[in-house]
């Protein structure tokens, strides 16, 4: 697995003019908080506030391919993943950022996204429509074996026919949502219905 790090320095000052201070030469802040963190906490902390050079931030998030990753801070790397990025609601500039950091040796629960992939046949063939059901898993695993995506096959479904959760299986992951629940179904339209009866009736001439 590639290991990604992200530059970030420990904050000396606190409060609202310090943090204005901060974002003005181009910074974006952040916290680092966990269960792991007492080889990292200072005497009285609980978290780590922390800044990061907005840009380059910017750039690590859209561009690491894991969701774990390590923040480099006074010269240690800390594995953690995201827990929420704060946005600007106009600019969507980044405000805030928290940081969970995280145990390597220890199961974590998370939420990964879908990725259904293919065309299904009964789309392909007999023009339904693929309907997501769900967007996310909410999984059990090692924070190194933590996917970005979820991929589903979805090639082999015809119209009226679904997949389930208990119909999926990823090495290393435990899928914690209930067995039946439905990730996604291929749905008959008004032109699939014509076309699958002018089917039938050529059949029975």
């Amino acid at each position: 697995m590639t290991h990604h790090v992200l530059k970030a320095e420990r904050r000396t000052s606190k409060g609202k003019e310090a943090a204005h201070k901060l974002r003005a030469k181009g910074f974006v802040l952040g916290v680092i908080y966990g269960s792991s963190m007492v080889e990292h906490l200072q005497a009285g902390e609980e978290s780590i506030g922390i800044f990061l050079p907005l840009h380059e931030t910017e750039l690590f998030l859209k561009r690491r391919t894991s969701e774990l990753f390590y923040l480099s801070l006074d010269d240690s790397e800390i594995p953690v993943i995201l827990k929420t990025v704060q946005r600007d609601p106009v600019t969507k500039k980044i405000l805030h950022i928290d940081f969970y950091n995280v145990d390597l040796k220890k199961p974590i629960e998370y939420k990964v996204p879908i990725r259904c992939i293919g065309t299904p046949a009964g789309v392909r063939n007999e023009g339904g429509i693929l309907e997501h059901i769900m967007r996310h898993l909410d999984i059990n695993c090692l924070p190194e074996d933590i996917p970005q995506y979820l991929d589903v096959d979805v090639t082999d479904l015809n119209i009226a026919q679904s997949i389930h959760v208990k119909d999926l299986s990823f090495d290393k992951i435990t899928i914690l949502d209930a067995p039946n629940r439905t990730v996604a179904t291929v749905l008959a339209t008004r032109k699939s219905t014509a076309a699958i009866a002018a089917k039938q009736v050529a059949e029975k001439k």
